[in-house]
């Protein structure tokens, strides 16, 4: 297994063929590591097969998420527009409104200009946990991505 940092807190994990059998195991392989570079930090882990092993790209979290809250989803939509496609985010239908929320990496604040969009809302650690009690979790954790796939939106 290869665990290479790539930039601002990212990394890419080579794992050979037939050195795990089932990819749901992989972020618990990944925590026995001694010296696991993501551990005890939340991280958030994309996982492509080939032919010749697994990829994993690992983004650990840096810092509490920002809550935005809107209208309707044309606002959403609007807002999506200026996020970066690989913002981990969540989309979550809350009393009637839509509720963006936003995790920063390494300490990098969300877009100013989702406030043109948004109301900020006071958010805590475990929003995404308060939303699926008393309202409805609808898109995660690539909410941003899966919103401009579904309305054809390029930056």
């Amino acid at each position: 297994m290869d665990i290479c940092p790539l930039d601002n807190g990212n990394y890419y994990v080579h794992i050979p063929k037939g050195e795990i059998g089932d990819p749901n195991d992989i972020p618990e392989m990944l925590r026995r590591i001694p010296g696991y570079v993501f551990d005890p930090v939340p991280t958030f882990l994309e996982i492509f097969d080939s032919e010749d092993g697994t990829l994993v790209f690992a983004r650990a979290r840096g810092g509490e998420p920002t809550c935005y809250e809107f209208n309707d989803i044309e606002e959403v939509i609007c807002a999506v527009r200026v996020c970066p496609d690989d913002t981990i985010s969540f989309l979550a239908s809350d009393a009637g409104r839509y509720v963006l929320i936003v995790y920063p990496w390494n300490r990098e604040s969300p877009p100013m200009r989702l406030s043109e969009f948004g109301e900020p809302i006071a958010a805590h650690p475990d929003i995404t946990r308060h939303i699926e009690e008393h309202g409805k979790l609808l898109l995660g954790p690539e909410a941003v991505r899966e919103i401009k796939r579904a309305f054809s939106i390029d930056n």
